[in-house]
């Protein structure tokens, strides 16, 4: 087979020695694509989610803390729903003398793994009981520097050490929730408020889950059934005949290893569905940039983003090598084909409704919106007749 006419080649990922060039001793400090490009994906989406927000008249530093609100309790459910829904079989070990217990790094690790709809998942709940305060003056509370703090911590947690999201995410986002919990339930906010600064967050993701899934690409963690397909990354060999490949799997997914402790490689082609959802997202992207050359309906990107991934996670997860899955109603489904169902019939309703009967914020006008709003709320007298209004 000419790997050249048929397929892409396979890379491992790359990464740099960043403790070798500090005279550490090598492997103690070394940078891999996927951290810096999950960095990369951060930084795009807020910076995107800046400029949208500023192009309503919001300001640029309020949506910045709503959109680290949102990135943090994104990847803690991520990384628990990786570890609770996905891989439930490895939260018990087995000790030396045979009893079992529960592997409580396997959850605190955040290296374990995450979970792009637990990412989603968590990150709709943060927006929820972000605290939103005094609306009429765009004054959303500055989570500050202590959960900046734990955010960059748990960035740079798949970066370097994983102790940093022990020290620094878990315990100052449960302080953080606890205020914002409290901050939701006592500071009223008109509900289409918080649900634009959720579109604005959703437009933005776009963008930056490009880079996101550019990670998962160069790290090949989302390994698919083998194939003949022309943008499968293919093995290959070097000049010296060395082989240069996907590892080989077992049934449970996990890699084969040979005498030497090495894993074995596979010659051919597989799947790699980070790569395609790369792909796909990039689209996404350019249809929501031409899409948001002009005011949408409260909710718009919020929704339309679940309907049109909804189908393309449905079908890429019968490329996946081996999964948890779950029976209900005669249907064997993994948890993301099941989440999927949900979206795009929830979303689906929920788009067709909002079209009819949320207002459209014209850019620049979310000032006057919010504050006609608030007059309305404390004298209810007053109607407000004008449908592009809150």
């Amino acid at each position: 087979m000419n790997f050249l006419l048929d397929h892409i080649p396979y890379y491992p990922q790359p990464s740099f020695d960043l403790g070798a060039k500090l005279g550490m001793e090598p492997g103690k400090l070394v940078i891999y694509s996927f951290g810096f490009l999950v960095c990369l994906a951060v930084i795009t989406g807020a910076a995107v989610i800046k400029r949208r927000a500023q192009k309503y008249g919001i300001e640029g530093d309020r949506a910045i803390d709503f959109v680290v609100w949102v990135v943090v309790s994104g990847f803690i459910v991520a990384h628990l729903f990786h570890c609770f829904i996905y891989y439930p079989q490895d939260l018990f070990k087995v000790d030396t003398e045979g009893n079992e217990y529960f592997d409580w790094w396997f959850v605190l690790n955040p290296s374990s793994g995450l979970s792009s709809f637990g990412g989603f998942i968590g990150g709709v709940i943060g927006a929820l009981i972000f605290p939103l305060k005094n609306p009429s003056k765009l004054r959303i509370e500055n989570i500050g520097f202590r959960a900046k703090l734990a955010s960059a911590g748990g960035i740079a947690s798949m970066i370097l050490v994983p102790i940093i999201d022990l020290l620094l995410l878990v315990p100052v986002v449960l302080i953080n929730i606890g205020r914002g919990i409290k901050d939701r339930f006592t500071h009223k906010v008109p509900h289409r408020v918080r649900l634009l600064f959720m579109d604005i967050t959703l437009y933005g993701f776009t963008f930056g889950w490009i880079f996101g899934r550019m990670g998962c690409a160069t790290a090949h963690d989302h390994p698919g059934t083998k194939t003949d397909f022309f943008l499968a990354p293919g093995s290959w060999r070097d000049a010296e005949g060395i082989l240069h490949g996907w590892p080989m799997f077992d049934e449970d997914g996990k890699q084969m290893i040979g005498v030497d402790n090495s894993p074995l490689i596979f010659d051919g082609a597989r799947h790699d569905l980070g790569l395609y959802e790369m792909l796909i997202f990039i689209l996404f992207a350019i249809l929501f940039y031409y899409l948001g050359k002009k005011p949408r309906f409260v909710g718009f990107y919020l929704l339309l983003l679940p309907i049109l991934y909804a189908p393309v996670r449905f079908g890429f997860e019968f490329l996946r090598i081996v999964d948890k899955r779950y029976e209900f109603l005669g249907l064997d489904y993994t948890p993301a084909q099941w989440i999927s169902i949900l979206l795009l019939f929830g979303c689906g309703i929920l788009f067709i409704k909002l079209r009819k009967s949320s207002p459209v914020v014209e850019f620049g006008s979310f000032r006057e919106s919010v504050e006609k709003k608030t007059e309305e709320v404390k004298t209810p007298e007053v109607k407000n007749t004008d449908p592009a209004k809150f």
